[in-house]
């Protein structure tokens, strides 16, 4: 009996911890970098399915197509249907599975749907914080063609990369290079002439 017991629970840990692994292999292009509500709610989306891979792997990959129509309909310029979509994949997220139903078995309806974010560890969920400022710094560092825009743009993108990939020490670091160089990049009021 003790080690059956002992069994369930070293199965339940392998499994745990492939599900951990398999947490990060939600594969997303990075969001635009825009000043618009689209691009707004796509990065917000990303930033849930980023987060519901490590808390339900499958959820993150039913978010992830509704994402890739996202961009594709942000890139086409319709943004009325790059919101939506954005907006899909966090309705893709938050709905649970439907139950497997059996012949035996009688259908169960699902549990309603978790009206709060995911937890996720707090530096996880720092790294989240930080990516966001940095989004808004980029999107300060000024035009596109701006050196400091240019230069903090590839960072910017592999802080995302880092952020699907669940590595928050590297997230937040690139962070805090991007809202660095931008904040140097941008005259301050104390610098201006009255």
């Amino acid at each position: 009996m003790i080690r059956s017991a002992r069994s369930i629970i070293v199965a339940s840990l392998v499994l745990a911890a492939s599900s951990a692994a398999s947490a990060a292999t939600v594969p997303l292009a990075s969001p635009p970098l825009e000043p618009d509500a689209a691009a707004s709610s796509i990065f917000d989306s990303m930033l849930a399915i980023s987060r519901a891979s490590v808390l339900d792997p499958q959820r993150a990959e039913r978010g992830s197509a509704p994402y890739a129509a996202a961009l594709q309909a942000y890139n086409a310029g319709n943004l009325d249907a790059a919101a939506q979509s954005a907006t899909d994949a966090l309705v893709a997220i938050r709905q649970p599975a439907a139950p497997l139903a059996t012949s035996d078995s009688p259908v169960v309806s699902p549990p309603a749907p978790a009206q709060y974010p995911g937890l996720v560890s707090v530096s996880e969920g720092e790294s989240e914080e930080r990516l966001a400022l940095a989004r808004r710094a980029l999107l300060s560092c000024g035009a596109s063609t701006a050196t400091a825009f240019v230069t903090a743009r590839p960072i910017f993108d592999d802080a995302v990369r880092n952020e699907l990939a669940h590595h928050p020490a590297a997230v937040t670091k690139e962070s805090n290079t991007i809202v660095d160089d931008c904040a140097a990049a941008i005259p301050t009021a104390s610098g201006m002439t009255q």
